[in-house]
């Protein structure tokens, strides 16, 4: 059985307009980008946020992202799941 964060991997790969490396660590999906601004960053995460709820909107996991670049600190952000118990 295909575990939620390899179908929010495969989507991103798939979909996101990033232009790095996607990979998986732990579990969890990881893109490699180069350097970019906090602006740039920004509209990194609300892409992948954007893309996850429209393609999983029933979601009942969370999942954790990172934003990894090259000689800087990685940026790791969350999307919720949307089914509260």
């Amino acid at each position: 059985m295909e575990t939620f964060a390899a179908k929010v991997t495969a989507l991103l790969k798939e979909k996101c307009s990033h232009s790095g490396q996607l990979s998986s660590f732990m579990g969890q999906p990881v893109i490699t980008v180069e350097p970019k601004n906090v602006g740039e960053l920004e509209e990194l995460q609300t892409e992948i946020k954007e893309l996850i709820e429209s393609q999983f909107p029933d979601r009942d996991e969370d999942i954790m992202i990172t934003i990894r670049r090259n000689g800087m600190e990685d940026t790791g952000f969350r999307v919720w799941k949307s089914k509260h118990t």
